[in-house]
């Protein structure tokens, strides 16, 4: 299970060409693209049906990912890289939800 962040906080044109680019990536999760972390077509049930059938997963994301989730709110980050902006919490939050939930299953 792998899981990349990449920039993009409002756009997620880096990240689908770094999928694009790379055979092995799985998932693209991009802002432009809603969707949702629980359910039964949610994205943890994807990942949970594609390890059982291949055993492995491959994530990219862009940083602005969480703008597109529908039902997860996200708690606003006060840490702020070196330019000043916010830095949006979403990459550490789904790491921890992945393994977590993942845990939880076996």
């Amino acid at each position: 299970m792998g899981l990349v962040k990449v920039m993009g906080r409002y756009a997620g044109h880096i990240a689908m060409h770094a999928a694009l680019a790379n055979r092995d990536v799985n998932i693209c999760l991009i802002p432009e693209s809603p969707f949702d972390v629980y359910g039964e077509k949610g994205l943890f049930e994807y990942i949970m049906k594609r390890l059982k059938e291949r055993h492995h997963c491959v994530i990219v994301m862009s940083e602005g990912v969480g703008a597109a989730v529908r039902d997860v709110v996200l708690k606003k980050s006060k840490a702020k890289d070196a330019s000043g902006n916010l830095i949006p919490p979403v990459g550490s939050w789904l790491a921890s939800r992945i393994s977590r939930d993942f845990c939880r299953r076996r």
